[in-house]
């Protein structure tokens, strides 16, 4: 067995007993330059959709990386050439990226945002996100501290960056070129009714050796 089919079968397993609830679907994909391994639980479309959620942080960095390397902005210029940052108008574009801004993993009173609607960031436009930038407290900068707060400023700035929103800017950029024809974002303020489990699972981690030892 190969690496991606260890993995996806380990994913398998630790995932599998929650879709015996009634609407919950599971599927896993690990790919390696030897192989793609993938599962679909039983009944599950083979185009079904899946929420992402945190995997499109890799979207919002590769299009930072792209405007990066076309001069378009420069990772160390603060982001109050962007936005109305207030005091925290020094954190660089590369603390965002890097998740070492000092800025929280949540904004102020997204908290509160959370509790009322589900979730908070789907339901935070762009003067609420400029609000809680403006009100943050920061950390002292260099030590990682994960934050989606960070992320969603980041979002914003590419917007800003490159004259149109963050949909129009992946479906421009990004996911044509790569194949991704099925995948997107949902409307500001909508969940939509995709699968995902109820609780988070932990998954044994499996080691990818080096590329001269692979099965």
């Amino acid at each position: 067995m190969g690496w991606a089919a260890e993995a996806c079968a380990r994913a398998v397993d630790a995932f599998g007993g929650i879709v015996d609830e009634e609407g919950l679907a599971l599927g896993v994909a690990a790919l390696d330059a030897a192989e793609t391994a993938t599962y679909l639980s039983e009944g599950c479309p083979s185009d079904g959709r899946f929420e992402i959620g945190s995997v499109t942080k890799t979207m919002t960095a590769t299009l930072l990386a792209a405007f990066v390397d076309e001069g378009v902005i420069d990772l160390d210029e603060g982001i109050g050439r962007f936005l109305d940052a207030g005091p925290n108008g020094d954190v660089s574009l590369r603390q965002l990226a890097t998740h070492t801004s000092g800025l929280p993993r949540i904004g102020p009173d997204l908290e509160a945002r959370r509790s009322r609607r589900g979730r908070s960031t789907l339901a935070m436009g762009p003067e609420e996100a400029i609000a809680a930038l403006q009100a943050a407290r920061r950390e002292p900068a260099g030590r990682f501290e994960y934050s989606n707060f960070g992320y969603q400023l980041l979002g914003l700035i590419l917007e800003r960056a490159g004259g149109a929103t963050y949909s129009e800017l992946l479906e421009e950029r990004l996911l044509p070129p790569l194949s991704m024809h099925r995948s997107g974002l949902a409307q500001r303020g909508v969940r939509p009714p995709l699968p995902r489990p109820p609780a988070p699972q932990p998954v044994p981690p499996v080691v990818q050796p080096p590329p001269a030892t692979r099965a």
